[in-house]
């Protein structure tokens, strides 16, 4: 089975009072703790990971992504929501279709690797067709869908994602119980990391 990784790095950040993404935590900006986890990522799985798409409108982080294996897609209406740089990168994978795609966003620094290779191994070994992290039942990113979730995403609009997807299809969703509250948590206020 094929993967490919789109990777939201295209946000507005409105409620954090800055470019959250160009926000640096423990001397690292945020976005880059995101794409060099993906990298690795692609870099253990080798040939089941075919590529990773960047969506993003940051020329800080398109400079970061130069000279890595990556696909960079510019998002030039991001104020549309993240449906916007979702649909983005369904485009680009429509050039070169996978099995799976893995939505990710660039606001999880807490996010480890360990999680994120346990998720893929578990999720290709069971039936169902949407795959997300879940703690104590709360569902959050990453997430994976199969190709016939892909209609139904290209018609999402404005500040929606995946999630909505997610709960119209429960029954074909598999959630992946993770132990770490704190890897799950996007990052939305200063106050969140001070």
């Amino acid at each position: 089975m094929k993967l490919q990784i789109i990777l939201l790095c295209a946000g507005n950040s409105k409620r954090f009072g800055s470019n959250k993404l160009l926000y640096k935590i423990d001397g690292k900006r945020m976005f880059e703790y995101s794409v060099d986890l993906v990298e690795k990522l692609k870099e253990h799985f080798n040939k089941e990971i075919e590529n990773i798409v960047v969506v993003s409108k940051y020329s800080e982080i398109k400079n970061y992504i130069e000279n890595k294996k990556m696909i960079y897609v510019e998002n030039f209406k991001s104020e549309d929501g993240i449906s916007s740089s979702l649909i983005l990168g369904l485009k680009e994978w429509e050039k070169n279709k996978s099995d799976y795609i893995m939505f990710m966003v660039c606001d999880q620094p807490y996010m480890k690797f360990l999680t994120l290779k346990n998720f893929i191994e578990s999720f290709f070994k069971q039936s169902k067709e949407i795959g997300t992290l879940s703690f104590k039942g709360r569902m959050g990113n990453p997430c994976i869908f199969s190709q016939k979730y892909v209609e139904g995403l290209k018609k999402l609009r404005g500040d929606i994602g995946g999630k909505k997807i997610i709960k119209q299809n429960l029954d074909d969703t598999y959630c992946f119980e993770i132990f770490n509250e704190k890897e799950l948590e996007d990052i939305d206020f200063f106050n969140k990391i001070s």
